[in-house]
């Protein structure tokens, strides 16, 4: 993949514009398990914020669910 070069303030204001998917920043190489996490993590925040009244739309369930499979991916493997 091409990676585009992004700074940390971009990706934690931003995440979803800088990497476009869950699984492009768990696979991103520059990214420590620590930084992905957190920036997942603040996706989730942001996301569930933006669309509190409209929670229950399958895109928005599927895209929830991308974000905490990343970061239970991450996690599991934190602990090997």
């Amino acid at each position: 993949m091409n990676w585009r070069p992004f700074s940390i303030n971009d990706a934690l204001a931003d995440p979803g514009r800088v990497f476009g998917s869950p699984e492009n920043i768990v696979s991103d190489p520059r990214l420590d398990r620590s930084s992905k996490i957190k920036i997942l993590r603040r996706w989730q925040d942001r996301f569930r914020q933006a669309n509190a009244a409209e929670a229950t739309q399958d895109d928005a369930n599927a895209l929830q669910a991308r974000l905490q499979q990343a970061i239970d991916r991450l996690r599991q493997n934190g602990k090997r």
